[in-house]
């Protein structure tokens, strides 16, 4: 599956947020408790399971999408250009 595409020159977009760490999981978590993504009782477990989760992927591409987009990586415009000719 496609998790990450550019979509135009300065636009891309995620299937996940990687910018997401445990903390910001767990209050979105608490944030809809109610909205109907799980029985609200289970909000603890819910946490429980995803603060267990591995998130160094996500993280390594955010990283380099910083990368690229600032001309850091070796897949950037600016670094192709200046490997041309």
């Amino acid at each position: 599956p496609v998790q990450m595409y550019r979509f135009a020159p300065g636009a891309y977009v995620t299937q996940f947020h990687p910018e997401m760490d445990a903390e910001a999981v767990q209050l979105r978590i608490e944030v809809y408790a109610h909205a109907g993504y799980f029985p609200p009782e289970e909000v603890e477990a819910v946490i429980a399971r995803t603060a267990r989760a591995d998130v160094t992927a996500a993280h390594r591409v955010l990283r380099a999408f910083a990368d690229l987009a600032l001309g850091r990586s070796e897949r950037s415009p600016a670094a192709q250009s200046a490997t041309v000719g």
